[in-house]
């Protein structure tokens, strides 16, 4: 019988799950490239805070395909809220959830994060707001990624993010940052270990 672990990608899990998740590839098909980055962290007890979290679909991805991750997510209005407790040991199990309503700004965490995503307004400023309050979060090593920022291209908003984080890292203000991938919908900032 396979384990929790078995060798299945984000994609099939997604596929697997009778849910919207507009992470995958019929959707924004960042799953290959957030594969890419965690699989390392797929089998640890890793922390991760995902801003936006809609119907919850995306929390409910990771917590299926990283069964011994803790979960937190963060909305101001979500769709819909969901808390889930960690699978029993011996059992083919899935990482805890916990959905928190605030407004991102009103949020404290209560422990540093591994991953967080930001999936939120989208909006240029807000996104550079939130990635000044919560990269002091994210532990040594972990990992930022900024979802769908090339959301209203034509106003010039992706042009204006882009050139707000790269900014930023010009000018020394995040002095941490161990490297920076650009897809095509997704930023992904990686802190020095």
């Amino acid at each position: 019988m396979p384990g929790p672990y078995r060798t299945v990608t984000l994609d099939a899990t997604a596929r697997s799950r009778d849910e919207e998740c507009d992470k995958a590839a019929w959707g924004h098909d960042y799953l290959r490239h957030y594969e890419v980055h965690l699989k390392p962290l797929r089998k640890t007890g890793f922390s991760l805070l995902e801003i936006g979290t809609w119907k919850g679909a995306g929390l409910r991805l990771w917590a299926t395909w990283c069964p011994a991750a803790r979960i937190i997510g963060i909305d101001r209005a979500p769709h819909e809220v969901v808390n889930e407790p960690p699978a029993r040991r011996g059992k083919i199990g899935k990482g805890s959830i916990e959905t928190i309503v605030t407004d991102f700004h009103d949020y404290s965490p209560k422990y540093p994060f591994d991953v967080i995503i930001d999936d939120g307004s989208h909006q240029p400023k807000e996104v550079v707001e939130a990635v000044d309050r919560f990269w002091p979060h994210l532990n040594p090593g972990g990992i930022y990624f900024i979802e769908d920022w090339q959301v209203q291209p034509a106003l010039g908003q992706a042009r204006q993010l882009a050139d707000n984080i790269m900014h930023a890292l010009l000018e020394g203000a995040y002095q941490d940052v161990d490297a920076l991938h650009a897809y095509p919908k997704l930023l992904v900032l990686q802190k020095k270990g």
